[in-house]
């Protein structure tokens, strides 16, 4: 009985550790990069709104309110299109 016990409680740590790992794989987040390496990530579930105001970037959701200058954003090179024509 202790053994059944026991394997019931490592598949639910084991299906609970799976569960979370799931759900936050399942998000999809608005990634701002720094130019000194560091990220910072919005969940887009919380709907985040981009503004420019000058030479600052301003990231507002319900949950959080950030502004970046740009000189501070690492500036990325757009994808090249490619044409399969």
């Amino acid at each position: 009985m202790k053994q059944i016990k026991k394997s019931i409680a490592v598949l639910l740590l084991l299906w609970s550790t799976a569960q979370t790992a799931f759900a936050d794989t399942a998000n999809e987040y608005l990634v701002v990069h720094l130019a000194n390496g560091s990220q910072v990530s919005y969940m887009l579930e919380e709907k985040p709104v981009v503004t420019y105001d000058g030479p600052v970037i301003r990231v507002e959701s319900a949950a959080v309110s950030d502004d970046h200058r740009m000189s501070e954003v690492e500036k990325r090179p757009k994808p090249k299109s490619r044409c399969i024509c």
